[in-house]
């Protein structure tokens, strides 16, 4: 119940029944830089500071990792995700360090602002310079349309994500219901006559020639003799 207060001086103040108590350098706190917090699902409290990524025991800092890093987000499966500039980080809860990609963008001095992860575990990436990115567990994609200057993100109980700007107001997102796949994905012809999805989440289709389709993270392919797969006229 306790309040946790990040300066931007990087003073970090917890504040309890009343009382403010100050959290220094002899709770373990580094030095220097802003104090980033996230609390985790199951009530860990994280920081990064000065390069430092930890967690709280208390009100005492215990570092885990060294990692220079913006802004972080508690991870719905445990550990935090991290960006560090544009790249996106994961470190899990059992310490292994992930990095996930950069953030798709060629404007100059792109800053993270903030970061979120929603209730379908889609992490979503504030700019000052670039924008809003989204991470679908997959890739990284721009989300066109939005003001550069992302200054924050939160979600409603309907699966709508409200995202504050620096100069455009408030913006909503609603989930799509429909996904078009056309030729801009990649898809290798219009027409197709067939198609289903595995157990593994992969979908597979037939296009009107007859040929085995599969869209994988890096895009469609075609089955070919590489792949075992002879017949040239396949229909569902």
């Amino acid at each position: 119940g306790a309040i946790w207060i990040s300066y931007i001086g990087g003073n970090l103040v917890r504040l309890e029944n009343g009382q403010a108590r100050p959290i220094t350098a002899a709770d373990g706190l580094p030095d220097g830089g802003t104090c980033q917090l996230g609390m985790g699902t199951d009530g860990q409290l994280w920081c990064t500071k000065a390069g430092t990524l930890g967690t709280f025991q208390g009100t005492r800092f215990v570092p885990r990792t060294n990692i220079p890093a913006q802004r972080l987000c508690p991870a719905s499966q445990g550990g935090v995700w991290l960006c560090n500039f544009t790249t996106l980080l994961q470190y899990h809860a059992d310490g292994h360090l992930e990095q996930i990609g950069n953030l798709p963008t060629d404007r100059p001095n792109v800053t993270p602002t903030v970061l979120f992860q929603d209730r379908s575990g889609a992490v979503w990436i504030g700019t000052r310079n670039g924008g809003l990115f989204r991470y679908d567990g997959h890739t990284i994609r721009s989300v066109p349309g939005l003001y550069h200057e992302i200054s924050c993100l939160k979600e409603d109980r309907e699966g709508n994500l409200w995202v504050g700007t620096r100069g455009d107001g408030l913006n909503r997102l609603r989930p799509a219901i429909a996904e078009v796949v056309d030729l801009a994905t990649g898809v290798p012809g219009e027409a197709i006559r067939s198609v289903a999805q595995d157990t593994q989440g992969t979908l597979w289709a037939i296009s009107q020639q007859g040929q085995v389709i599969r869209r994988e993270n890096s895009g469609w392919h075609g089955l070919t003799p590489a792949d075992h797969w002879s017949e040239r006229y396949a229909q569902c």
